[in-house]
């Protein structure tokens, strides 16, 4: 579990296959954040965030860089947060919804186009890649470099 802190594990229940890392790529490396009474489901994906106090977050959820899901929230199967998206405390995401960024608080929809038009404005590649290359070879080339740099750095260390 490369760049994980887990603190206070007595009251966190991370399931069989949840993958958790705590940075990825360029963006800024802070740790993933557990407050007590967390239950994480299996096969979640969380980097780069920050999870509250009390929340669930159900089976296959995916948590993106920068985002934060406020205490006492419930992300339910299937969902996504996706990068920066900032969720106040009690929170519901609704299964197979997307949690977006938005001007005027996050945008929680199941209307994968609404989504994508707002993901646009969030400049994901800028933020996590530092990549503005607009063709669309150019840039899948130059985020697989940076993808297997990243990889190929990662080690075990002993627990």
């Amino acid at each position: 579990m490369q760049g994980v802190q887990v603190a206070n594990t007595r009251h966190c229940h991370l399931w069989f296959s949840a993958v958790i890392q705590g940075y990825s790529l360029a963006w800024e490396k802070k740790p993933w954040e557990k407050k007590d009474y967390t239950l994480i489901s299996p096969a979640c994906t969380l980097v780069g965030c920050q999870i509250g106090r009390n929340c669930y977050l159900a089976t296959a959820v995916m948590v993106f860089q920068g985002a934060v899901i406020g205490e006492d929230s419930r992300i339910s199967a299937g969902a996504i947060v996706h990068l920066k998206t900032i969720l106040p405390p009690q929170t519901h995401v609704g299964i197979r919804h997307i949690a977006v960024p938005a001007e005027h608080g996050p945008l929680i929809t199941a209307d994968i186009q609404a989504a994508r038009e707002q993901i646009a404005t969030a400049d994901f590649f800028g933020s996590v890649f530092q990549e503005q290359e607009q063709e669309q070879d150019t840039l899948q080339a130059h985020v697989m470099e940076t993808l297997l740099q990243e990889v190929l750095s990662w080690h075990d260390e002993a627990i």
